[in-house]
């Protein structure tokens, strides 16, 4: 049983819920360069927005609207779907929260992705989504539809889920290609001391994408720019910062330890530290294992968005030359270098 829920508010997008488990959630501001804020007002796109699925293969559609009752014309198909408003009762008490509603002051969510009330709830069971973001309302309204009749369970679910990384055969001018696993961007970013934009596998939700969409920046030199996140391996996390709990999804602030201020002196004081283990990121843990080989002991490397200003992640390595800010854009195994001498920075 697949259902699809689809928010069309200034960020829109689709989730897909596949039984138990989130299959898929995309974002129109992941394609194309987008503006930060996009709204699906263009319902065909769908099709791209569902990737490898086919709008045939949905069993149930649920939007974010004021009717109960709606119809969706996608593809050249108009197919009958349930609307629900932002916080929607599933029953008499349990409620899911999604969107900005999820955003309110009484709402928390932990680094571990658990609900914290700082009031009382509106009822007996609440479901917060982790990212509680207006694209996350196509997460809410899936999960709505697909638990109608069975009342809210626990939902299997990782943030990766996005549109895949578009691949061109064309290198712009003034760039070499070559292969690279992520051991050897390691010990790139180790021997150089210079950034890089990094594109992996399919995007992340929210605006930022991070380690999905990013740029890694060496911190054991002090920079004219101090970085304020950070990405680390989760075992070591707690050596390095206080209080270094475990936040894969970038939560919480994070301080660097006094025994490590000289060491990553990169760092503001105070950051944000997105968490990675082997089983949450295999190529982002591959690479900062293999990292701190290289720089005697460091797990750790600063982290901010790459993407052009007021835009989504960038959905390609293309993109990232155009941008023009690193000399260096590393996409899925393959190593993009500016040729010595050239600086041009491009537009979208």
């Amino acid at each position: 049983m697949i259902t699809a829920g689809i928010t069309q508010g200034r960020n829109g997008g689709v989730a897909l819920i596949q039984d138990d488990r989130l299959v898929l959630h995309s974002e129109v501001r992941q394609l194309d360069n987008n503006p930060r804020h996009a709204a699906l007002d263009d319902l065909d796109l769908v099709p791209r927005l569902l990737g490898e699925h086919d709008v045939a293969d949905v069993d149930g559609w649920a939007a974010v609207c004021d009717d109960d009752a709606a119809e969706l014309r996608i593809a050249g198909r108009s197919l009958p779907c349930t609307g629900y408003p932002r916080g929607a009762a599933l029953a008499a008490a349990a409620y899911c929260l999604f969107g900005e509603a999820a955003a309110y002051d009484r709402y928390r969510v932990d680094a571990l992705g658990r609900i914290v009330l700082t009031d009382e709830p509106p009822g007996d069971t609440a479901w917060v989504p982790p990212l509680p973001e207006d694209t996350c309302a196509a997460i809410g309204v899936a999960a709505l539809h697909a638990f109608r009749d069975t009342g809210l369970r626990p939902l299997q679910w990782r943030t990766q889920l996005g549109p895949e990384l578009v691949r061109h055969a064309h290198v712009p001018d003034g760039w070499r290609v070559s292969p690279c696993r992520p051991e050897e961007l390691a010990r790139l970013l180790a021997r150089t001391g210079r950034p890089a934009v990094v594109l992996h596998g399919r995007a992340k939700p929210g605006f930022s994408s991070l380690g999905s969409r990013c740029a890694l920046i060496p911190v054991v030199e002090p920079l004219s720019k101090p970085a304020a996140a950070a990405i680390c391996v989760a075992a070591e996390a707690a050596a390095v910062f206080e209080p270094g709990t475990a936040d894969p999804y970038a939560l919480l602030d994070h301080r660097v330890r006094p025994q490590w201020a000289q060491r990553i002196p990169g760092l503001e004081p105070t950051v944000r530290v997105q968490t990675v283990s082997m089983q949450e990121d295999r190529t982002l843990a591959t690479l900062l294992d293999e990292y701190r080989k290289w720089t005697g002991g460091v797990p750790v490397l600063g982290i901010t968005d790459a993407h052009f200003d007021g835009c989504g992640p960038f959905p390609d390595a293309a993109s990232a030359m155009r941008w023009g800010v690193f000399d260096v854009v590393w996409a899925d195994n393959v190593l993009y270098r500016r040729a010595e001498g050239r600086s041009d920075r491009g537009s979208r």
